[in-house]
């Protein structure tokens, strides 16, 4: 009994308005455990794992760094997608259960959740001084349905989110003690960062920036010094990409203007109309990412955030040291130029033309967004004025969510779309798990989606990263394969290309499966 009132004596402090930041963060740890193996399980139940195409392809990368005909880490990551949420995920994938049904990433996605909640809650008490206003903003992080989503997935967004949360919350305690130790840890956080998601660069030049105007504002020691440490981490990591580039591609800048970027995906995307709508239109890139931002917030959290903003900003005089939470807004006027350039391409069901694409881009945004308005409701000295606040505020905000969901719920709309869209390819990737013999398969991946979940080895899938043995294959396809897989619908499909006046193919294959333009042929053995 007297261990039972010990703990529930605890857990009453943990909740006080000035309680111990560490023993709140103690229970943050273990709510946000519970909270993030249910939203697993939610996710794993309905089948969402793989919803988004991208979720079943980053596992693959993983993978393929062992499971290939040409293995290694170089020459297998790619030169688009930034390596180190694959370089986690290896020792996942390694479990061919773990691969084939998507839990690899949700493992990893779980232990991100919470250690994001961990981190976001620190730099929350750092901001507010109390701890009422700060589990509040959390509350609108750590549930938005967005949010719960992601991290369930393999993909690359929870990973760069817990990473920024880090080097804020050292950058804070760098300037609170002036411990180099600190500059070095978020040099190390944004590096990770920086080969996580392009969005850090941006972030790291500026945080490095506002570092160094502190320190010199403020008499800190070794400013230029301090800045080296921050740098030097993300410099090495930017500097052996672009080298990288450079060794498999001849182009050190291929990630940004190569076939396989995003920049190029958005010419291919909008041919047909004659170039990307927004691409150098200020006003409509901008109104496509409020829009984006309003679906992955909801109307509270962005109104509320902004007003907690512009209230942050006018109490704190504009201090360079007050600048330090107003870094993780930057990714807003990123996502803007990124949209303006044509870097990127955001589609909802509201803009035009209408899509569902990449609206998960922005969602960056969030815990900045929840810093704000957990500063609004600290304002409110009322305790109790102040919890019926944020119920009130929480409440209406999830009724919008739950209101527009699941299509005005970004992360779930557009994996729902992603889902149905590529239904042909997941029809061929059924039916090559329930057939396929081990016989090795031909294919554009570039053109064709090809599933982690067929459990397919990469070793017998030909493509782009086994061309050394592809090449031959294209000639002679009988040879080396059993199976070819053809996107008709897509004109530049190589193996298309190749096979459509290739005398082997014609002899030795016949079409056993059409799915929406989508052609397998196996071979036929003499």
């Amino acid at each position: 009994m007297k261990a039972i009132n010990k703990y529930l004596g605890q857990f009453r402090e943990a909740f006080k308005t000035d309680s111990d930041p560490m023993l709140t963060l103690k229970y943050v740890i273990i709510f946000s455990a519970i909270i993030g193996l249910i939203s697993q399980i939610i996710s794993y139940s309905s089948g969402l794992l793989f919803a988004y195409n991208d979720a079943g392809l980053h596992l693959d990368v993983a993978r393929r760094v062992y499971d290939t005909r040409d293995p290694g880490f170089t020459n297998q990551i790619g030169v688009v997608w930034l390596p180190v949420p694959h370089l986690i995920l290896v020792p996942f994938v390694y479990f061919d259960i773990l691969w084939i049904t998507g839990l690899a990433g949700s493992i990893v996605g779980f232990f991100y959740y919470i250690a994001t909640c961990g981190f976001l809650y620190r730099i929350l008490r750092n901001v507010t001084g109390e701890n009422h206003s700060a589990l509040f903003g959390l509350a609108f992080f750590a549930l938005n349905p967005n949010i719960l989503y992601l991290y369930s997935t393999a993909m690359t967004e929870p990973l760069f989110i817990l990473l920024i949360c880090i080097s804020i919350f050292h950058i804070f305690n760098w300037f609170k003690n002036e411990y180099t130790g600190e500059i070095v840890r978020a040099g190390i956080a944004a590096g990770l960062a920086c080969m996580t998601r392009y969005e850090a660069w941006w972030f790291t030049i500026f945080t490095g920036i506002l570092m160094f105007m502190i320190a010199l504002f403020y008499g800190k020691k070794h400013p230029l010094s301090n800045l080296f440490y921050f740098f030097l981490v993300p410099a090495l990591a930017i500097l052996w990409y672009f080298y990288h580039n450079w060794s498999i591609t001849g182009d050190m800048l291929a990630f940004q203007r190569g076939q396989y970027s995003s920049a190029a995906q958005v010419d291919l995307r909008y041919a047909s109309i004659g170039g990307a709508p927004y691409k150098h239109n200020f006003l409509l890139s901008t109104d496509i990412i409020n829009s984006a931002i309003l679906y992955n917030t909801g109307y509270i959290l962005l109104a509320a955030g902004l007003v907690g903003f512009v209230l942050y900003l006018f109490n704190k005089k504009m201090k360079l040291d007050s600048l330090i939470p107003v870094l993780l807004l930057l990714f807003y006027p990123f996502n803007i130029l990124s949209m303006y350039l044509g870097q990127v391409s955001v589609e909802l069901p509201t803009t035009f033309p209408k899509g569902y694409f990449q609206s998960r881009y922005v969602i960056a945004i969030l815990p900045g967004l929840a810093i704000f308005l957990a500063y609004l409701l600290m304002k409110i000295r009322n305790i109790n004025f102040r919890l019926v606040t944020f119920i009130l505020l929480f409440l209406v905000n999830n009724l919008w969510f739950s209101i527009v969901w699941p299509i005005g719920v970004a992360a779930i709309g557009e994996a729902q779309t992603s889902f149905l869209m590529s239904q042909p390819f997941r029809r061929v990737a059924y039916y090559m798990k329930t057939f396929y013999d081990h016989k090795n398969v031909l294919y554009d991946d570039f053109s064709i989606i090809f599933f982690a979940g067929t459990g397919i080895p990469i070793k017998e899938r030909i493509y782009d990263y086994s061309w050394d043995y592809g090449e031959a294959a294209m000639k002679s396809p009988s040879q080396y394969v059993g199976w070819v897989i053809i996107n008709t619908l897509n004109k530049k499909d190589k193996i298309g290309i190749a096979m459509k006046d290739n005398l082997d193919f014609k002899e030795r294959f016949r079409l056993v499966l059409n799915e929406g333009g989508i052609e397998v042929y196996k071979r036929v053995d003499k």
